[in-house]
């Protein structure tokens, strides 16, 4: 059986509307810092839920990783990380396993697309 992962969407960053004062954009960089920060710790606790076979933690880390993505525009990310969180729950380890691939790639290009879209 061959796995295949989530479809890519066109574009890793989608337009944020609304961002036109100067407050948005400190809130932005804010956010966009933290994201940064936080999802290496995210992706590590993902990794290690799965190896340990959590698959419930999993699923939820995938989810809560998912919201804070698809905030920040990052819709590549959070297609992937909800297609974890689906496996998970499934128990679909297949799947999981070029997930968690897929998103150990694209973790570093999405990081910088976003660095470059809100101009950090």
């Amino acid at each position: 059986m061959s796995v295949s992962p989530t479809p890519e969407p066109e574009a890793p960053i989608r337009t944020i509307d609304g961002i036109d004062s100067e407050e948005d954009h400190a809130l932005a960089h804010a956010l966009v810092a933290m994201f940064e920060r936080e999802l290496p710790r995210r992706l590590s606790d993902l990794n290690r839920a799965v190896a340990s076979g959590d698959l419930d933690s999993a699923a939820r880390i995938a989810d809560r990783a998912r919201g804070s993505a698809a905030v920040l525009g990052a819709v590549r990310l959070a297609a992937t990380f909800l297609a974890v969180a689906r496996a998970a729950r499934e128990a679909r380890l297949d799947r999981l396993a070029v997930n968690l691939e897929v998103l150990a790639e694209e973790y570093p290009s999405t990081v910088l697309a976003l660095r470059r879209f809100y101009q950090l």
